[in-house]
């Protein structure tokens, strides 16, 4: 037996595709029920238990989750670049930090935190402190090795 829906409830299910659009496109749904004159606890109960909202609710996490995807990956290009422009290491650990984590969430089986990196070198890898980390990655990309001497 289902009880009869409130006219906010029934405004909230005629203005679903909006309620969503505006949410995904990041607006909070406090902000949206304010503008909209919703009850903030009747759109957060109907989020929940109204099936035909609690679906509509379900595939706008996917459509955000997406958007948040592709704006963290152009903000985080626009840190690597800008990082690169300045040999500025943070900004350059930005990009490559969110760069993986975008990895991680599309592909988890291969980017993912769990994934298993096996690497294996050539060689012996060493360190230098008293270059900066860019330089020895640069000269590691390179195929250079970097030595005690070549520091100085």
């Amino acid at each position: 037996m289902s009880a009869s829906l409130t006219d906010t409830q029934q405004y909230i299910l005629s203005n679903l595709s909006e309620i969503m659009d505006r949410w995904v496109d990041g607006a909070s749904f406090t902000k949206i029920a304010d503008q909209m004159f919703i009850p903030y606890p009747t759109l957060s109960r109907m989020l929940q238990s109204n099936p035909v909202v609690a679906t509509a609710y379900k595939d706008a996490k996917m459509l955000k989750a997406q958007s948040l995807i592709d704006r963290a990956e152009g903000l985080a290009t626009v840190a690597g670049d800008a990082g690169e422009r300045m040999l500025d290491n943070a900004l350059m650990k930005t990009g490559i930090d969110t760069a993986m984590k975008i990895a991680g969430k599309l592909d988890p089986n291969s980017w993912g935190d769990k994934a298993h990196v096996d690497m294996h070198l050539a060689g012996e890898v060493t360190y230098d402190m008293r270059i900066s980390p860019l330089e020895a990655y640069q000269s590691l990309l390179k195929g250079g090795v970097i030595r005690e001497n070549d520091a100085t």
